[in-house]
């Protein structure tokens, strides 16, 4: 079984030892969990130029994966990847996925401190207006819209296990609940933003298991 994990940050990475180790004390080897280093795949700053850049770089280089694990904005790159035509047979979200909507990005600049809460109307705006430009701009790639986004993100035949949190102020909780409606949700009460396997981990872990098998 092989088994791909995408972060959001390379700065996140030294964090994945604890996923790995998980994924090993389920069974699966080492040498068959592969985490996707986007820093060097995609070299891009905006969203969208990050979902365009990933597909190209990566439209000749398919792979097939039992079971792609994404952390928050790492759906982002996922979805560029499956665009790109790789194959996942299921899907584990971690505090995610993420949407691509202003009001994502806004909730995660807020949910950080990054922008306080009285600019989220003008953000909104701001972030609309980048990416209808940046739209205008990488329009010599496959047509993308937020229902392409979600059909890619829950393929109907697909098995997807959410991990996730009402305390999560980074997430779009509603939109979540909305979308992943045929997909197994966990959730918990303890934790925040990629913050589940710390303080659930043997809970985590069992319903890792049980997907996995099944």
């Amino acid at each position: 079984m092989r088994v791909l994990l995408i972060p959001w940050f390379k700065s996140t990475y030294k964090n994945l030892n604890k996923y790995v180790e998980g994924y090993i004390k389920l069974g699966i080897k080492r040498e068959n969990i592969d985490v996707f280093d986007y820093n060097v795949n995609v070299n891009a700053v905006s969203p969208f130029g990050t979902f365009y850049k990933a597909y190209d770089m990566n439209k000749n280089t398919k792979k097939s994966y039992d079971l792609v694990h994404s952390f928050s904005g790492g759906s982002f790159i996922q979805n560029s990847l499956q665009m790109a035509d790789w194959d996942f047979d299921k899907i584990v979200y971690d505090s995610g996925p993420m949407f691509v909507k202003p009001e994502c990005l806004t909730q995660y600049l807020i949910g950080y401190g990054l922008v306080n809460e009285c600019f989220r109307v003008p953000v909104n705006t701001g972030t609309d207006i980048l990416w209808s430009i940046e739209k205008s701009y990488y329009k010599q790639y496959k047509e993308y819209d937020f229902n392409e986004y979600n059909n890619l993100l829950f393929p109907k035949k697909t098995p997807t296990l959410l991990f996730n949190s009402k305390i999560d102020n980074i997430i779009l909780f509603d939109e979540i609940m909305d979308k992943s409606k045929y997909s197994k949700l966990i959730l918990y009460e303890n934790s925040k933003h990629v913050q589940h396997m710390r303080y659930n981990r043997e809970d985590y872990l069992n319903n890792l298991n049980e997907f996995l098998y099944k």
